[in-house]
């Protein structure tokens, strides 16, 4: 199954599950945004976190997550995206 299709399925559950770890805002990048994703691709997911929100709680959505949908994972934060490269991501972030 495709990362777009798997979404498609589950957007309740991933939005559920970033606020079980105290992530809020969960957006969407990558090929799955630009419509280019295929059976191999992984989901990029970009999320908000909350002032006490760790690097395990996000591994932690990540993994629970990719464990539903069978597909990898890759979270992170705006702050997490070099600088170069945040206006090209910002520009297609699709909300979850």
């Amino acid at each position: 199954m495709k990362p777009s299709e798997a979404l498609e399925i589950h957007r309740e559950f991933i939005r559920d599950t970033c606020a079980k770890y105290g992530l809020s805002n969960p957006r969407v990048f990558g090929s799955v945004a630009r419509g280019t994703d295929t059976e191999d691709s992984d989901l990029d997911l970009m999320v908000d976190k909350g002032v006490n929100t760790s690097l395990f709680d996000l591994n932690g959505a990540a993994n629970e997550i990719g464990d539903r949908l069978g597909v990898e994972i890759d979270i992170c934060t705006s702050t997490m995206i070099r600088e170069s490269w945040r206006d090209k991501i910002n520009a297609i972030l699709i909300p979850v």
